[in-house]
């Protein structure tokens, strides 16, 4: 069978890509990449700045798709923010509010960029909370593909 050893949108259709069952952050990327027919940039950004309550931004342009993210003080928290934007893509939070607006705001950006960043900062919307919780489910099974990896290394 082709797909074995993936989990198919249909076997788990709370992620909506297919996964190997032991992934990793590149893993999840490229599968994003594959679903959305792009490419993503992951970019550490150093203007955006957490004491603003600002941690990362999903850009989403005709070149591909972008990842901006604070510097974080530790490699486990720049992967969490930046699996909470992919979780924001695998979720399809294409957000549609306001449109009339940001294109009066903005004139020389895409609108639905400008609307989806402008939507990121704020905890009590109910997008980022669904967001936080996939990126909670990845970087749990990101923790244990890597706990499993080491005990083979260790132990075969």
């Amino acid at each position: 069978m082709a797909n074995k050893g993936r989990r198919t949108p249909e076997a788990d259709p709370s992620l909506g890509i297919p996964l190997p069952e032991s992934f990793t952050l590149d893993d999840i990327v490229s599968a994003i990449e594959e679903h959305r027919d792009t490419t993503i940039k992951i970019i550490e950004f150093p203007e955006i700045k957490p004491e603003d309550g600002l941690f990362g931004i999903w850009l989403n342009t005709k070149f591909g798709d972008y990842v901006l993210h604070a510097p974080a003080p530790s490699e486990l928290h720049r992967q969490q923010i930046i699996l909470h934007e992919l979780a924001h893509m695998i979720l399809g939070h294409d957000l549609a509010v306001g449109k009339g607006s940001t294109a009066r705001l903005f004139p020389d950006l895409p609108e639905n960029a400008v609307i989806r960043t402008l939507a990121r900062g704020h905890d009590d919307n109910q997008l980022e909370r669904d967001a936080e919780t996939l990126a909670d489910r990845l970087a749990r099974s990101l923790r244990r593909n890597a706990q499993q990896s080491s005990f083979t290394k260790v132990f075969g």
